[in-house]
């Protein structure tokens, strides 16, 4: 859809995080671990314990309303699938939590950003420098010494 990756990421940043209110580096971590072991129970995301059984020792643990569900999942499939919007926003929220800052440094106020949680990840926790230019977001070193947020 782009002719640069850097223009197809600020995209999905604007649309992902802004316009639909899902992770951007959420959503492209699903995609992708989905589409590297398509409708492998251990690998896909998309395949595994949820409102959808897919194999039959997933239908073999439910019972009560769950059991109900699974023995009908085809005939409530379409009701079900309005519901997986709220579920993705609320998956994308739960998944990763980033922060945005604004550090008093000196006599201005610079911005920063810190992702405290990404699921499955060893990450980078330190509140970093970002600046906004024409080529989109920025992300600097973190900041030397903090003595409050705002």
């Amino acid at each position: 859809m782009f002719r640069s990756r850097r223009a197809a990421e600020i995209a999905g940043l604007t649309v992902g995080n802004l316009a639909t209110g899902l992770s951007f580096g959420w959503w492209v971590d699903k995609h992708n671990r989905h589409h590297a072991n398509p409708n492998h129970e251990d690998h896909d995301p998309d395949v595994g314990e949820g409102v959808i059984v897919w194999t039959e020792k997933q239908a073999a643990k439910r019972t009560g309303f769950g059991r109900w569900m699974a023995r009908n999942q085809a005939r409530i499939f379409f009701p079900l699938l309005t519901l997986e919007g709220l579920n993705l926003h609320v998956s994308s929220i739960s998944d990763a939590i980033t922060l945005l800052h604004y550090v008093p440094v000196g006599s201005e106020l610079q911005r920063g950003i810190q992702v405290l949680k990404m699921r499955g990840s060893d990450h980078d926790k330190a509140l970093r420098r970002f600046r906004i230019t024409d080529r989109g977001m920025e992300v600097e070193g973190p900041f030397a010494e903090i003595s409050r947020l705002i």
